[in-house]
C-alpha cells in the first residue's frame, strides 16, 4: 500500500510542529482516507472542501485525524450500505469552521465510543483556551462534528 507508507512519515513530521497550515492538515485527511476507500472501497465515498481563504490559517495538527476517523469507524463501518463521509472548512470573519459529517448507525455502539472525541476537546481546550468552539450532534441516521477555531495565524 504506497499510500500507507507516505501517510505515517507525512503524520509524524506534521505531529511534532506546534501548527500547521489547515491545507497541509485537509490533503493528510484526504491521505488517510484514501486508504480506507482502498479497505471499504465504494461503501466510502468522502469529499472535502477547504475555502481558499482558509487554506493557510495555522492550527494544531493531526486535529482533523480523530475526528474523520471517528466517522469512518463509528459511521460508515457499521452500516452494510456505507456512506458518504463530508469535511468543510470555510472562514467566517476571524474564525474557522470546521464541519465533519458522516451517516451512523446510533443502534451499533462499539467500544471506545467517544475516545477520540474527547481528546479532539481536551486539545482544543488546552490550545486555545476556551476560544474554539466543538460540537457533536446526532440528528437522524447523521452525525456531525463542528469545530469552531479563532485565527491566530496564518503562513506566509
Amino acid at each position: 500500500m504506497p499510500g500507507a507508507r507516505r501517510i505515517l512519515p507525512g503524520s509524524l513530521r506534521v505531529g511534532s510542529q506546534p501548527r500547521i497550515r489547515l491545507g497541509l492538515e485537509a490533503a493528510l485527511v484526504e491521505r488517510y482516507l484514501g486508504i480506507e476507500q482502498i479497505r471499504y472501497g465504494d461503501r466510502l465515498p468522502a469529499a472535502i472542501t477547504i475555502a481558499p481563504e482558509a487554506e493557510d490559517v495555522l492550527v494544531p495538527p493531526l486535529l482533523l485525524q480523530p475526528l474523520a476517523e471517528n466517522a469512518v469507524r463509528h459511521g460508515v463501518a457499521t452500516l452494510l450500505e456505507g456512506g458518504e463521509i463530508t469535511i468543510a472548512v470555510a472562514r467566517r470573519g476571524e474564525y474557522v469552521d470546521v464541519r465533519v459529517e458522516n451517516p451512523y448507525d446510533a443502534t451499533d455502539a462499539r467500544p471506545g465510543a467517544g475516545v477520540g472525541l474527547t481528546n479532539v476537546r481536551a486539545r482544543l481546550d488546552a490550545t486555545y483556551g476556551g476560544r474554539a468552539h466543538f460540537r457533536v450532534a446526532a440528528d437522524g441516521p447523521r452525525f456531525t462534528a463542528t469545530l469552531s477555531l479563532p485565527v491566530e495565524g496564518e503562513a506566509a
